[in-house]
């Protein structure tokens, strides 16, 4: 009877939660809504949706495989029903950023109690690059809530070992995979978390990660298979190795610097002996070189310079935390993040200073990790980390709490003494 009691009050707490996120979303869209599109916005998913919607749908060989295609076949799904391709996926996208508060409160509810789920909340409403994110054409916000997603039923798969939470964790991660490739590298990963989580793997769990793969695998299939019957290319998810060249040398960490340097660096290539494929050649023709031409700029540097490394990995490392593409704003999110950055770790260090650390709290600290460290050796940009940000808010909601935790005792400490 009590459990019910307070599963009502959670959910009322939610609901309050919701539509406060909602509204503040909502109020901002409307009174300073952001017209800038990026790139990515213009010609993978605004232009990708157009292809979808006026061509021969997703298996026009123009539709680029640069990104997965979920998030354009929601703005296909906007324009067709309500004839306007931005306004209704940024609605959408202010729903669903308020949906992750929720489930990011259930979340740390789950792990750290009911008060550090309180503190994520209402930190998690008011904060400025989530309600930034809602309100752009991109994929962060969708991301986030289905990553949310995935966590949430990966920690009742790890609490409970039931096959059916795994298949709905996985398939959960296929979607956030088809909204934006990062995670599709975590199944191979997972059993290190499921190790950290269960010490031994029984039957059981090993039963529930491969129902996990393969609930994850069928998500996917069918645009691993569109893209080998369309461009007769193995492509699981997405070609992505530019990224991984940009992130190989410090003037190509901003657009500018990408802009003026790739094809300067190109021609440096060509003189190597390194060529560019020929116009025309499929994408995993190109993705190989692009990849090839990262490895190379490492080759290069541990050739010339080899300390040089270390500064470098170093600078990379930090500008995963603050650092835009356009080179702007640094600042502005170095500053507004810090504080969240040192309270979580001192929640993170109160937690292992327990007695008994809750032992699920290692999927938060793993995925933040695979996040960190994926975008470290890629290309280290705020925004690409920006879907972790809810979790490293939830580690300075348990610092907030440790806080007033150590002053309260030391006020009750002063009185006591006097």
């Amino acid at each position: 009877m009590q459990e019910s009691g307070e599963n009502r009050l959670t959910w009322k707490i939610l609901i309050v939660f919701f539509f406060s996120s909602l509204i503040i979303r909502g109020l901002t869209l409307w009174l300073s809504p952001v017209d800038h599109l990026s790139t990515n916005a213009e010609h993978a998913y605004l232009g990708g949706a157009k292809v979808i919607f006026g061509g021969k749908g997703l298996m026009d060989p123009n539709y680029p495989v640069f990104t997965p295609p979920l998030y354009a076949i929601l703005i296909a799904i906007g324009s067709f029903i309500f004839g306007q391709d931005q306004l209704p996926i940024k609605v959408l996208q202010i729903l669903a950023d308020s949906g992750t508060t929720c489930v990011v409160m259930l979340i740390a509810r789950e792990i750290l109690g009911f008060r550090t789920a309180l503190v994520s909340g209402a930190l998690l409403v008011a904060y400025p690059f989530s309600i930034y994110a809602s309100l752009y054409i991109g994929t962060e916000t969708f991301f986030t809530l289905l990553l949310g997603c995935f966590i949430l039923l990966f920690l009742r798969a790890t609490s409970s070992s039931q096959l059916t939470w795994y298949v709905l964790a996985g398939a959960a991660l296929g979607a956030a995979t088809l909204m934006r490739g990062t995670t599709q590298f975590f199944p191979l990963i997972a059993p290190i978390l499921l190790v950290l989580l269960h010490r031994t793997l029984s039957k059981r769990v090993i039963v529930g990660y491969l129902g996990f793969c393969v609930s994850f695998a069928l998500i996917i299939a069918p645009w691993t298979v569109r893209n080998y019957l369309v461009l007769a290319e193995f492509v699981p998810v997405a070609t992505a190795s530019s990224v991984f060249l940009q992130g190989s040398r410090e003037d190509f960490l901003t657009i500018e610097g990408k802009i003026k340097g790739f094809p300067r660096y190109f021609s440096e290539l060509e003189a190597r002996g390194i060529s560019r494929p020929r116009p025309g050649a499929g994408p995993v023709l190109m993705d190989r070189y692009l990849f090839r031409a990262g490895l190379e700029n490492y080759r290069i540097r541990a050739e010339n310079d080899p300390l040089s490394m270390i500064p470098f990995m170093l600078n990379k490392f930090g500008r995963n935390w603050y650092a835009t593409e356009s080179g702007r704003n640094h600042a502005i999110i170095l500053l507004a993040n810090i504080p969240l950055y040192i309270l979580a770790i001192v929640g993170v260090i109160s937690i292992f200073t327990q007695r008994r650390a809750p032992r699920l709290i290692w999927i938060l600290l793993f995925v933040i990790a695979y996040f960190a460290l994926l975008h470290w050796i890629s290309l280290p940009l705020f925004r690409y980390v920006l879907p972790i940000m809810p979790y490293v808010i939830v580690l300075a909601s348990a610092g907030v709490l440790v806080c007033f935790d150590w002053r309260n005792r030391a006020t009750v400490w002063q009185t006591t003494s006097q």
